[in-house]
């Protein structure tokens, strides 16, 4: 199936040691996004993540969530579905799109417990 793509500025030259991967369907992770992104000096790129939206058909959410990742200092690629592919694909496509030696899966309506959390 094929998918839109949008990446942030900081994407085609981070080399991440660790790749946060979280999908989501008919969620909103922008918050999520903006607590992750408030460390994104101190992870000078070594962290990336990596967002699938997996069949949400919501117009306005995606063109929200562009904006934002396009606005975003680390390195994040959104990966938006036409149509739902289910969750073990989903995770299977998101570990495919990872760059990072290690991976970790974070639910879209999660909120880190302190501000380093990633660091």
């Amino acid at each position: 199936m094929s998918a839109l793509v949008t990446v942030s500025p900081g994407w085609p030259d981070a080399r991440p040691a660790l790749s946060v991967l979280t999908p989501f369907l008919r969620d909103d992770p922008s918050e999520l996004l903006v607590l992750l992104d408030q460390e994104a000096e101190a992870l000078k790129g070594r962290v990336e993540i990596v967002l699938l939206d997996d069949g949400t058909a919501d117009a306005a959410l995606t063109a929200r969530l562009t904006d934002q990742v396009k606005d975003m200092r680390l390195p994040v690629q959104l990966i938006t579905l036409a149509a739902n592919e289910g969750r073990s694909i989903g995770r299977n496509r998101l570990a495919t799109a990872a760059r990072g030696a290690s991976l970790l899966f974070l639910d879209s309506d999660m909120k880190p417990d302190h501000d380093r959390f990633l660091g």
